[in-house]
């Protein structure tokens, strides 16, 4: 599994409207993508639930890294980049992937958390711990 997001940071006065209805003509057109597990098209709107900016940020859960790449290189992800420039693109090894009661319901909220792995702890142990942790999302 792996992981993949980017984010455009818009004007502040930008119509974040735009952005809901650009998802909602063609979100789906990654539907069938291979290799793709999950998408969600996240945003944030300036003075809304704290947030200071004006930003689009999709996400991506991928079966297959081959899948990622062809997302990345064959042209689905020169569309956004058309639109809004090229942004930096950040990826992760997933550890675990949970699906809770809400799994199939229309997602309405998104968390990124980062943490830092202490110098003397051993990787495997801290990698075992956030497993664990999935479960209690």
């Amino acid at each position: 599994m792996h992981a993949m997001q980017y984010a455009f940071t818009l004007p502040a006065d930008y119509p974040m409207d735009v952005i809901r209805k650009r998802v909602a003509r063609t979100g789906h057109l990654l539907d069938d993508w291979p290799g793709l597990g999950l998408k969600a098209y996240l945003i944030r709107e300036r003075g809304k639930d704290g947030s200071p900016v004006n930003q689009y940020a999709p996400f991506y859960l991928w079966h297959t890294v081959e899948g990622m790449n062809s997302f990345l290189w064959e042209g689905a992800f020169q569309r956004p980049t058309d639109d809004f420039g090229r942004p930096a693109v950040r990826q992760w090894t997933g550890l675990a992937y949970e699906e809770g009661g809400a799994a199939g319901s229309p997602a309405r909220v998104a968390v990124l958390r980062r943490q830092r792995v202490p110098e003397r702890v051993p990787l495997s142990e801290a990698a075992a711990d956030a497993v664990r942790e999935t479960g209690h999302l």
